[in-house]
């Protein structure tokens, strides 16, 4: 059947490929069954095979038109011309991709399209004038515009055409009505009419961002001159300069507070606004549009609502015809089909339940239901090997029989639009459909269906497979209706304080390392864009200090991240016309390190405290927890007439609290705050430094350091010291007294004796420990014998970590377990304490990489297991191709192989181009020698210079539940997880 397969593709057209379903269609088969046997043979699927011709003929478009004069419609429709069925959506994703790799660089040899007749003038000649239809099409896509909401259009018309500038505009209903999409559509009609210009500009600024914070509200929607401020070192341009000569929509006006509803008082009166610290008023042009589902008289204030002339209310959906309601249930279900390429079937019970049930959330909500319908349907469709999609009541969250009198509705008036199933097929969708509807779902659909192919081949049970699809399932539905954050939204805000054309060259720098690791963390944006904004503030201004990093450790322990780094430095370094120093490479490394999903760091972190008279301190907190997306720096203020002791006790309380393990920052203003550090260190044993006259700066600063992984107190404020801006700020250190022994004591719930065990394992494996540090064996059921002997080693030691098989909570002590301590991770996190050099982590994840681990290997006999892994690890370029027959000569001297059926084959080291280890779970034990059975096998492809690695591999191999989870593992993912110590 593949060759079958292989044969089709072979014939199919380039510009567009057969689709799983066209093959399944032609084959005779189910989709599910093409699917698979196209996974087997290895072939991309169709959008896969398509795309390096696309992509091409997309670069010759952009680079033979000026792309700000061809729009996503043209773009699309020159690619139809040119032989490729391509929806709007997807010609424009690949617009976005092309232009941000054009602007990389790329693409330079390209040669434009030749034509005697301009392409975007071609398909122009074939459009009726702009003008002509613009009343029909600007709000066709909303449904209901002829009736149920006809009013509501022609209000919006009328609030665009009114001359000179058309009436600012307050759009009113509930959650999930519409509001902004009708915005948008408003400002799209002002185009089509030639009311505003084509590049004019749409901008959006949701209120309640900003609804307790007055002063970053006025920087972002004024914006501000530099030295209007403390920290105002560059003038930054406001929201409303942003939306001149187009429209600026206010999203949750109500949660504007009265100042801020004020000051927009003179851009509606007069036309005109001051940016802060300006003097002169600047003249501009803008709509306003705004939006709440609040009650006016009670949200807005009575001069702000006379300003604002038309009120168009969007009625619930519950008060639109049925009629409509069912359209737009339609439209939902047809654009699933297209999405996912199979046919839908909707039960004609859950039609009537969607028509009539009580959906607070209105359209919104009821897309939310309907995508997650349609999610349940698709797995049981892939589950059940089927091709079409049911939507039964079974598939529906919320489901449930609801009274037709009760809902004021007739049998028959619903048999009027449900009497009988309803299928919805995949043709493409009418051109009035909303052109930017959200198809983020697709990534559900693939998620299901690889899933459940990966379950199923490694033949668990059905039912089995079905639940843990579910599970998985469930999990992407909970993250998709919680919503993401629209990063562009949140690096707006980043412009208050940062140059737009930095953020930019950060995004496309960022964009770049999400090629290489797909899991960044969308937070690395706010720290890359600040911390190269301050860098740039100190090359220019002549006061850079070299960052204190590790730079050969770093590149040694992380290299993929190192050259990633590079790749994201030239990229900025070309955006910004500006040289680095390699240090910030580092500094980038770590970035990428700490903010790589799924990363943990599990020595702690550096906590952040901000301590102010008055109401200061948590003010600053809450904008650096904003701007950096996190909820590190805690706030604590004295009231002016608040004695210190009463501050140091709640200051004391909150860092044992927060502390873990690495010291706390205090970031004061002046005074007495500034001996805190001293007294808490005697009082806690907690590492503090204390710094003083803070600034927002200053901790955004800090906070931003404190977030890399292996970041110690003393670097940070070393690093804030060599700041020019900082200079003489830096208090006495509150620091541990250096007199003093380190000491570790271990603990054991069984008694002294394993403890003692204990000891000597980990004396073995830290050679030298006993010449620095102290251990201590304490037992830990006597409770009230055990706190005095903890209490009495602390009046004389240092204690720098307890290690053990129950945690005695010892504050400002890291407890490291047992369990740790065996699987290895735990003899590091010793190492990092003791002040051992980094460099001397075994990372055994330098030698295992996913592409050399195989789960559930079906092959019958050891010769067989040994090609296999042996090519494999020639394929990654580890080894020669002469090792494999090095292997099998050490096997015939003695077959090599563990207790616990492990096998452990080797070839000669001097075959081995770079050191690395293939592993593999077997379907079924084989006979490996005489009547020993394996099924696990490592493969080693080892130097003689990498004894740390087989200790390491000691490590994992003597720890049974680690064994028996790699034999048990369901993925390649899940084995990388114990082989990297995270599990076990």
């Amino acid at each position: 059947m593949i060759r079958i397969l292989r044969k089709m593709i072979d014939t199919e057209d380039k510009k567009n490929p057969f689709t799983d379903e066209k093959l399944a269609q032609m084959m005779s088969l189910s989709r599910v069954k093409v699917v698979h046997l196209r996974l087997m043979a290895g072939i991309p699927n169709s959008r896969e095979r398509r795309k390096n011709i696309i992509l091409s003929e997309c670069a010759k478009i952009i680079l033979s038109n000026d792309k700000s004069k061809i729009s996503d419609r043209q773009f699309t429709g020159l690619l139809n011309q040119h032989g490729y069925n391509i929806s709007r959506y997807t010609a424009v994703e690949l617009r976005k991709q092309i232009e941000l790799e054009v602007a990389q660089g790329k693409w330079k040899e390209m040669v434009p399209m030749n034509s005697e007749l301009d392409p975007i003038e071609s398909i122009e000649s074939k459009q009726v004038s702009k003008q002509a239809v613009a009343k029909d099409i600007a709000f066709s896509n909303i449904i209901g515009y002829k009736k149920g909401i006809k009013t509501q259009i022609n209000q919006a018309k009328a609030a665009i055409l009114y001359p000179p500038h058309g009436l600012n505009t307050l759009l009113t209903g509930p959650s999930g009505v519409g509001k902004s999409y009708l915005a948008e559509n408003m400002y799209r009609f002002a185009i089509k009419e030639g009311i505003l210009e084509d590049k004019a500009p749409f901008v959006v600024f949701n209120c309640a961002d900003y609804a307790d914070n007055p002063q970053l509200l006025l920087a972002q929607l004024f914006g501000y001159v530099k030295g209007a401020f403390s920290g105002a070192v560059t003038s930054k341009t406001g929201l409303v300069e942003k939306a001149n000569q187009g429209i600026l929509f206010l999203d949750e006006v109500h949660r504007l507070p009265s100042e801020g509803q004020e000051i927009l008082f003179s851009i509606l009166d007069k036309g005109e606004f001051r940016r802060l610290g300006e003097t002169c008023a600047t003249k501009i042009t803008i709509r306003i549009i705004a939006a709440t589902t609040e009650n006016l008289e009670s949200t807005l204030l009575l001069t702000f609502r006379r300003r604002i002339p038309m009120v168009i209310d969007i009625p619930s959906l519950s008060e639109r015809p049925i009629s409509e309601r069912f359209s737009i249930i339609k439209k939902f279900f047809k654009q699933e089909a297209l999405q996912i390429q199979r046919t839908i079937k909707v039960d004609s019970a859950v039609m009537k339940f969607l028509l009539i049930y009580e959906c607070r959330g209105n359209i919104g909500q009821l897309l939310s239901d309907i995508r997650v319908a349609c999610a349940n349907g698709f797995l049981s469709c892939i589950s059940a090997g089927t091709d079409g999609i049911l939507i039964s009541p079974d598939t529906l969250l919320n489901y449930h029989r609801v009274d037709l009198l009760q809902k004021n509705r007739t049998y028959g008036e619903l048999t009027q639009y449900a009497s009988s199933d309803i299928v919805f097929d995949m043709n493409p969708l009418n051109e009035t459909i909303e052109e930017n509807m959200e198809i983020s779902f697709e990534k559900i659909y693939t998620i299901i269906e690889k899933s459940f192919l990966e379950l199923r081949n490694s033949k668990i049970a059905e039912k089995e497979v079905n639940r843990i699809v579910q599970n998985r399932l469930n999990l992407e539905i909970k993250k998709y209706l919680e919503g993401k954050e629209n990063l562009n939204t949140a690096m707006l805000e980043l412009e208050s304080i940062i140059d737009s054309h930095m953020i930019q060259a950060v995004k496309q720098a960022v964009c770049i390392a999400k090629r290489y690791i797909p899991l960044l963390e969308d937070r690395i944006y706010y720290f890359v864009s600040i911390h190269l904004s301050t860098l740039c503030d100190h090359i220019k201004s002549g006061i850079y200090k070299t960052a204190a990093v590790d730079l050969i450790n770093i590149k040694e322990n992380y290299k993929k991240e190192y050259a990633v780094a590079k790749l994201m430095m030239l990229e900025i370094e070309n955006e910004l016309k500006l040289t680095f120093p390699k240090e910030e490479v580092a500094m980038l490394t770590m970035y990428l390190k700490t903010f790589s999903q799924g990363n943990i760091d599990s020595t702690g972190k550096v906590k952040v405290l901000v301590l102010t008279h008055g109401r200061v301190a948590s003010g600053m907190a809450e904008v650096v927890n904003h701007l950096l997306n996190v909820n590190d720096v805690v706030g604590i203020e004295m009231g002016l007439d608040e004695h210190p002791d009463n501050v140091l006790e709640r200051t004391i309380k909150i860092i044992k609290e927060i502390d873990e393990g690495k010291g706390c920052l205090l970031l004061v203003d002046m005074g007495s705050l500034t001996k805190f550090g001293e007294v808490i260190t005697k009082q806690t044993g907690i590492q503090t430094c204390s710094i003083g006259r803070v600034d927002t700066v200053m901790v955004l600063e800090a906070v931003r350091r404190a977030a890399l992984m292996d970041m110690k107190l003393e670097t940070i404020v070393e690093a804030l010291s060599l700041d020019p801006y900082y200079i003489n700020k830096i208090g006495s250190a509150g620091s541990i007294d250096k007199t003093k022994q380190k000491a570790i004591i271990l603990s054991c719930i069984t008694g002294e004796g394993n403890a003692k065990k204990m000891k000597d394992y980990i004396q073995d494996a830290v050679a030298g420990i006993e010449e620095t540090v102290e251990l201590f064996t304490v037992g830990v059921l006597q409770a009230e014998k055990m706190a005095e002997s903890i209490e009495a080693i602390m009046q004389q030691y240092h204690v720098i970590a307890v290690v053990g098989t129950m945690n005695p909570f010892i504050k400002a002590v890291p407890f490291i377990s047992v369990e740790k301590v065996l699987s290895g991770e735990g003899i590091y996190q010793i190492k990092s304490a003791i002040g051992r050099n980094a460099q001397q982590r075994v990372v055994f994840t330098d030698v295992i990489h996913e592409e050399l681990i195989v789960c559930k290997l079906d092959l019958a006999d050891k010769i067989q297991v040994i090609d296999y892994m042996s090519q494999m690890l020639e394929n990654y370029g580890a080894v020669m191709k002469e090792f494999v027959l090095s292997a099998y000569k050490r096997e015939s001297i003695g077959a090599t192989y563990l207790n616990g059926g492990i096998g452990i084959p080797h070839g000669d080291g001097s075959y081995v181009t770079k050191s690395a280890m293939a592993v593999a779970s077997l379907v079924q034990p084989i006979t490996w020698e005489n009547d020993f059975m394996v099924d696990l096998v490592f493969l080693f492809a080892l130097t003689e210079n990498d004894q740390q690695y087989i200790n390491y591999f000691y490590q994992i191999i003597s720890n049974k539940e680690a064994v028996l989870g790699l034999k048990s593992a369901k993925s390649i993912q899940g084995m990388q997880q114990i082989l990297s110590g995270k599990q076990f």
